[in-house]
């Protein structure tokens, strides 16, 4: 799968589980990026899932909650994210 077959793939996979799974709790990308790449498959770059992210923060789906300490780079802080309330049942 192509980087842009993968990053579709994967805006629609990350919507299901953050509104199945995510729905009450705050999460890193890393974790969510975990989940999506058990539901779709691996990608040749992790770097790609970045575009995943700043798509569904700009959509209005995620907002940015708090930081924390991410365990895949030694414990430096990263975004948590929320989920918000303006999911529609399109």
């Amino acid at each position: 799968m192509d980087k842009y077959a993968w990053q579709a793939a994967a805006y629609y996979s990350a919507k299901r589980i953050i509104a199945r799974k995510y729905r009450a709790k705050a999460f890193l990308a890393e974790e969510l990026l975990r989940d999506v790449v058990k539901d779709i498959g691996e990608t040749y770059d992790y770097r790609c899932f970045g575009s995943v992210i700043r798509s569904l923060r700009g959509d209005g789906l995620i907002y940015n909650y708090d930081i924390a300490p991410a365990k895949s780079s030694n414990g430096s802080f990263k975004n948590l994210w929320g989920k918000t309330n303006r999911w529609s049942k399109k």
